[in-house]
């Protein structure tokens, strides 16, 4: 091999001038800018760098050579201050900035391009600033990120002090770069705008599209996956870019003992934030309530949008305080374990290891303890017993969940749903339906099903509190109540006949306890067609809402009024007593024994006798009702005076006195008896004419 020396030398005698003249460079002319004139006369192995000689050597310049010459393994040789050449595979760099030699430590191993173009963007020590390095004029390119040779370049990581991705100075990534003999050449189609674009240095050298909307460095999105990172540097969750940066699902890394460390930088100036409970909310930093023991990013990710490694938002049970996300867990119950996860503590004190909670009716109660819904319960677990537990649903409310499997308890207090108001309590008749918005609508508990009340009811009262009894709907007050309210008789009115601590009364319906009522001769009368609160006599022996049923409409247990006989004082029902037979056993009653109410006559002979306030019997052929004989005897007329009944089996006695009104049977007119053409004489119980024909 011909030493370059005597190259240059043959060059000089044969006028060939290299070198000569060139302001600020100290090294020796010759080694200027030699490669045109070594390459001229086949001695392109022969082209050194120069550095370090007062002003940049072209011969430094990127690509220098695009090939290898002659076989060799190196494009060109770098000659250093301190007189050692070294070749390209040595990793020893020109810096343009620093007017020396960096290396050969410089160059990671695993770089696979060119030495000098990794991290041209250099810091200087002495100026306490980053500077220009290297630049390529081959292809027009300054400083730029090149992605795909083995390491990260640093230049992929940090732009310059001051300079942007629009400067001038700084605007390239270089993507997929070829290979060409293990040596990676630049073209210029791999070029793409920095910012714009980023390095997925993990995936072979490609390029990523920054989101639309990203608003800090492109490099600084998503570098737990894409690894934009200089050695020693963690990630950080950048918080208030424009677009949620996936990094912020691993901020709890520390919290968790887990690798990498994951920072937290926020606002507009990104700076760095240490606090334990901090945490990106929807693009803002947050700070989690005082006593949240979880990590902070585990807390209310539906709205920070910072879901975990399983992509889920999760119900975070047994973190000190409740976790927002658990009042959806609506989405476990229809979906399944996999769609909306529950999580309790693990055994760490650092939550590392939370358990997953499998039993999909687990919930989190507001106290942030996981508590267990019933078996049969087919609803959201969450959603039983709401008031106990402290939660609420997703519309901020304690609500009663009807026809879920299991009666939920929170029922009890439907009566706090009223027409007009339900920011109290609301109602669903069944999973997956929409808050009720009727206001007739209860949930019973004797069916696990919503029922409907009387609308007209429901204008004074809450449906809830609308026949107790039957539907075995008890509210929070324990016993079903006769409430006395609006112009709908309550049927738990016709409960009266019980004690007090087994059926309540409400005189006032805006005071669901105030107007509880001990007294036992008051009983609801919906005479005066509103209900009202009223006393029965005060002689009267009998359940208070067994007087005057016809008229107050608040009937016995068996739902007809009745002819409540013995009990003190006469029941004016009684005047009523024909109805018997008129309108059938079915429409009205004859209560003959005080004591055993549920025990009515079926004895149509009998009847309640006014004077004497006892059942007495009829004549057994009478055949008429039973209170119209002999009603001047017994003092039980209908009407107010006496008549004559006519045609009854058996001779009334009424009909002894002619001033009586006559009737000649059930369903006939009423005649004067001997002045009309029609008369009633004993000894015979019949109608006859004038001529004393029997009708």
């Amino acid at each position: 091999m011909v030493s370059k020396v005597v190259v240059l030398l043959v060059l000089a005698l044969a006028g060939v001038v290299v070198g000569g003249g060139i302001p600020g460079w100290t090294c020796a002319a010759v080694r200027y800018n030699e490669r045109a004139a070594l390459e001229a006369v086949g001695a392109a192995d022969q082209v050194t760098c120069d550095c370090g000689c007062g002003i940049w050597d072209p011969d430094c310049d990127l690509p220098s050579i695009t090939a290898p010459i002659q076989g060799q393994s190196y494009f060109y040789r770098t000659v250093c201050p301190d007189g050692n050449t070294y070749q390209t595979e040595e990793r020893v760099v020109c810096s343009f900035a620093l007017g020396r030699c960096v290396g050969p430590s410089a160059v990671p191993t695993s770089w696979t391009c060119e030495p000098a173009w990794y991290n041209q963007l250099v810091w200087d020590a002495g100026n306490n600033q980053r500077n220009f390095s290297n630049e390529y004029t081959s292809n027009g390119y300054q400083t730029a990120c090149h992605c795909g040779c083995g390491a990260v370049d640093p230049d992929c990581v940090a732009a310059p002090e001051g300079a942007t991705s629009d400067t001038s100075e700084f605007n390239t990534v270089f993507c997929k770069s070829r290979a060409a003999d293990d040596i990676v050449s630049v073209d210029i189609a791999d070029a793409r705008v920095y910012d714009e674009y980023i390095c997925d240095t993990y995936n072979a050298g490609d390029c990523v599209e920054v989101p639309s909307g990203w608003t800090c460095p492109g490099h600084w999105y998503n570098e737990m996956e894409y690894g934009n990172l200089l050695p020693g540097d963690n990630p950080s969750c950048n918080c208030g870019c424009g677009v949620y940066d996936p990094d912020c699902d691993y901020h709890a890394n520390d919290f968790l003992g887990l690798s990498p460390s994951v920072d937290l930088r926020c606002g507009a100036d990104q700076e760095l934030n240490t606090d334990n409970g901090a945490y990106c909310n929807n693009g803002q930093c947050d700070v989690v309530p005082e006593d949240w023991t979880c990590p902070a990013r585990y807390y209310n990710e539906r709205q920070s949008r910072q879901v975990g490694p399983n992509a889920l938002v999760d119900c975070n049970c047994e973190c000190g305080a409740f976790d927002p996300d658990c009042s959806y867990l609506t989405n476990r119950a229809l979906f399944g374990n996999g769609a909306f996860p529950l999580f309790q503590a693990g055994t760490g004190d650092s939550h590392q290891n939370q358990d997953v909670v499998t039993d999909i009716r687990a919930f989190c109660a507001a106290n942030s303890t996981v508590n267990v819904a019933p078996t049969a319960w087919t609803c959201s677990p969450r959603d039983w017993n709401e008031a106990w537990h402290g939660n609420t649903g997703p519309n901020g409310k304690v609500d009663c969940d009807c026809n879920c499997g299991v009666y939920d308890p929170d029922c009890d207090n439907e009566h706090l749903r009223r027409e007009g108001d339900s920011s109290e309590l609301g109602l669903y008749c069944g999973r997956g339906l929409a808050e009720s918005q009727d206001f007739s609508l209860t949930c019973a508990r004797k069916y696990n099903q919503c029922v409907q009340v009387p609308p007209a009811w429901t204008a004074s009262c809450p449906a809830k509190w609308y026949n107790q009894v039957d539907l075995d709907n008890a509210d929070a007050r324990g016993i079903a109540f006769c409430d006395c309210c609006g112009t709908v008789l309550d049927p738990d009115c016709n409960h009266l006949d019980q004690p007090r601590d087994q059926i309540g009364l409400n005189c006032n319906a805006s005071l669901p306890n105030g107007g509880s009522v001990n007294d036992y001769r008051t009983y609801c009368s919906l005479e005066s067609g509103t209900s009202q609160c009223v006393q029965a006599p005060e002689d009267w022996t009998c359940a208070p809402n067994f007087h005057g049923e016809v008229a107050s409409r608040s009937y016995g247990t068996n739902g007809k009024p009745d002819c409540n006989c013995n009990c003190g004082v006469y029941d004016p029902d009684c005047l009523r007593e024909e109805d018997r037979i008129l309108l059938g056993n079915h429409a009205f009653g004859l209560i003959c024994d005080p004591e055993h109410p549920e025990d009515e006559s079926r004895d149509y002979s009998e009847s309640c006798v006014r004077n004497s306030n006892v059942c007495a019997s009829a004549p057994s052929n009478w055949a008429c009702p039973a209170n119209w004989y002999a009603e001047s005897i017994t003092g039980s007329a209908p009407n107010g005076e006496p008549w004559c009944n006519c045609n009854c089996g058996a001779f009334d006695p009424d009909c002894l006195d002619l001033e009586h009104p006559l009737l000649c049977g059930i369903g006939s007119e009423v005649f004067v008896n001997g002045q009309d053409v029609y008369r009633c004489t004993p000894p015979r119980p019949v109608c006859v004419l004038g001529e004393g024909t029997a009708i």
